[in-house]
C-alpha cells in the first residue's frame, strides 16, 4: 500500500518526493541524491513494481515518476560534485599559482554563486521546511480571481506568522475587467470561511508600491508565490529589483523588506488566475481552481 504512492499522477507524486526530502533533510544533499536515486532506478527496474493486481495498472506510471525522478537526482549530484571539484581545481590553482587554471575555476564559483543569490536562497520550497518564523508577512497577488492555490499558501503563511497581509496589489494606470475592491471582497469571503485564519490574515487593497506598505507595516518578509522558475522566474526577479531599488533611491535610503518566494505545491502547480480567467471564457468548470465558498461570485465577477 505505502509504494501504491509511486504510481500516482505527477504532481501528487512531485509532492510526495517533496515530502520525503524534508523527511530527510539532515542527510547532505549529495549523499541524499546517491542513494535515492540508487533506490529509485532498482525500484524501475523489477520485473514487478506492484505484486497484488488491484495495483497492477499503476506500473507504468510508477516506472516513469520513479525514472524521471531519479534522472534530476543524479543530475543534481553531479552538479554537486562538479562544484566540489571546480573549488579544489581552485585551491590547487592558488597552491600551484596556476593563472588560468584559477580564472576559469573562480569564475565557475561565482556563476554559482550569483545564480543561489538571485534564485535558491530566496526560495522556500514546498512543503516549507525552511519557511522563516517571523511576526509579520506581506503576501502580494493580483488575486485576479482569487484560487486555492493562493489560499494555500496563506494557510501555511498563518502558522508560521502572527499577522500576514494578503495584499491585492494593482496598477493604477491599468484598467482591469474586476476592480480590486472587488477581488479583495472575494479573497476576504475565501479567508472569512476558515476561523483561525480570518484571525490571522488581513486582505488589503495597495495602489501604490507594495514594498512601501511592507515597510509601513514593519513586515518581516514580502512573499510571492511562484509555480517553479521557468514559468514565473523572469518576471518575478525583475519585480523584486524594483522592491530593492525603491526602498533604497525613493524611501530614501531605507532597507528594503527582504523577499521571498513560496513553491506551489505540486498538486496545485497547474491553478493559475489566467487558467480560472480562461476556463470562465470558455465555459468551463472552475470548481477545482477556486475555494467553494466563492466558487459563485467568481463565475459571477467574471463572466462578460
Amino acid at each position: 500500500m505505502d509504494m501504491a504512492i509511486i504510481g500516482q499522477s505527477q504532481p501528487r507524486y512531485s509532492a510526495y518526493a517533496s515530502e520525503v526530502r524534508a523527511e530527510y533533510s539532515h542527510v547532505p544533499w549529495p549523499m541524499f541524491c546517491y542513494y535515492r536515486a540508487r533506490f529509485l532506478r532498482a525500484t524501475a527496474s523489477q520485473d514487478r513494481i506492484f505484486n497484488t493486481q488491484h495495483f497492477r495498472g499503476l506500473e507504468s506510471t510508477a516506472r516513469a515518476n520513479a525514472s524521471r525522478e531519479a534522472r534530476l537526482l543524479e543530475l543534481s549530484m553531479l552538479a554537486s560534485l562538479a562544484v566540489a571539484v571546480d573549488s579544489i581545481v581552485v585551491l590547487v590553482a592558488v597552491m600551484l599559482n596556476i593563472p588560468t587554471a584559477f580564472s576559469v575555476g573562480a569564475s565557475v564559483l561565482i556563476l554559482r554563486l550569483l545564480f543561489w543569490l538571485a534564485a535558491e536562497r530566496t526560495l522556500v520550497p514546498y512543503p516549507y521546511a525552511s519557511l522563516p518564523r517571523a511576526l509579520t508577512a506581506v503576501f502580494a497577488a493580483s488575486f485576479n480571481p482569487p484560487h486555492a492555490g493562493h489560499v494555500a499558501l496563506l494557510r501555511r503563511l498563518a502558522t508560521t506568522h502572527a499577522r500576514v497581509y494578503a495584499v491585492v496589489s494593482h496598477n493604477p494606470s491599468k484598467t482591469y475587467a474586476v476592480s480590486a475592491e472587488e477581488r479583495a471582497t472575494l479573497l476576504e469571503a475565501a479567508v472569512a470561511n476558515e476561523a483561525w485564519l480570518r484571525e490571522r490574515v488581513e486582505c488589503v487593497v495597495v495602489g501604490g508600491y507594495v514594498w512601501r506598505y511592507a515597510l509601513e507595516r514593519r513586515a518581516d518578509f514580502l512573499f510571492r508565490g511562484i509555480r517553479s522558475w521557468r514559468d514565473d522566474g523572469l518576471a518575478e526577479k525583475l519585480l523584486e529589483a524594483l522592491n530593492i531599488a525603491g526602498p533604497l533611491l525613493l524611501g530614501p535610503c531605507r532597507m528594503p523588506v527582504p523577499t521571498r518566494y513560496l513553491q506551489a505545491d505540486p498538486r496545485s502547480a497547474h491553478i493559475s488566475s489566467s487558467t480560472v480567467r480562461r476556463r470562465i471564457a470558455n465555459s468551463e468548470p472552475i470548481c477545482d481552481l477556486v475555494p467553494a465558498c466563492i466558487h459563485e461570485r467568481v463565475l459571477a465577477a467574471y463572466r462578460h
